[in-house]
């Protein structure tokens, strides 16, 4: 980068590289992404880490890059890397299950749903709840919305457990379970806007047959 001494670090204009092509809430460039993350990794490979950390960035990042282009043979390899550099985050495995699902093939949604069940069997009590929701975020993430409700079902609180599961029945276009899950929300939590939004929206509040005729 041209705003870096000349003396820096290869892989501080790698890290910068990578950083500027993910953009800033515009679309990332991710052959470029990819092309820095590989030089990350073979520079922390030949020289060790500059940082604590870099090595499950860069798998995570070039992953990411991968699964932007497309690659998702590639995605799934450095996922399963990054799972197993962190066995205790949640960010590789949700990675390599939305990659699994991505694939669209029998044996690879089955592996997703593996991995995905393993991951909530083994979170701590105080994390299984957030688990559960990630993991239902990342099929909503995919338009998944059927695939996401098994484990909404999973999500301990009621509020939060209804609520999400009014969201994914109004995008099914199931207004029945919609109406009863916004309902059996706020009676759990009177007092959240957002349910009391799904319950009033339009089409939980009418029917299909209303809003047809």
């Amino acid at each position: 980068a041209s705003d870096l001494p000349p003396g820096a670090a290869s892989w501080v204009r790698l890290w910068l590289k990578a950083r500027r092509a993910l953009g800033s809430g515009g679309i990332p460039d991710w052959a470029t992404v990819l092309e820095a993350y590989d030089g990350l990794l073979r520079i922390a490979r030949a020289e060790g880490e500059p940082y604590a950390g870099l090595l499950l960035e860069a798998y995570l990042g070039r992953g990411a890059a991968r699964l932007g282009l497309g690659e998702l043979g590639g995605a799934i390899e450095d996922f399963a890397v990054a799972r197993e550099k962190a066995p205790a985050s949640l960010e590789p495995p949700l990675l390599l299950g939305k990659a699994y699902l991505l694939a669209r093939e029998e044996d690879k949604t089955a592996r997703a749903r593996s991995i995905f069940d393993a991951l909530l069997q083994d979170a701590p009590a105080d994390r299984r709840e957030e688990t559960a929701l990630w993991i239902a975020l990342v099929h909503v993430s995919l338009r998944d919305h059927a695939g996401a409700l098994p484990w909404a079902a999973r999500i301990e609180s009621a509020g939060l457990r209804e609520r999400l599961r009014s969201y994914l029945h109004l995008e099914l276009e199931d207004w029945g379970p919609a109406v009863a899950s916004g309902r059996e929300a706020v009676a759990a939590s009177p007092g959240d806007v957002t349910a009391r939004l799904l319950l009033a929206s339009p089409p939980a509040r009418s029917g299909p047959a209303e809003r047809c005729g």
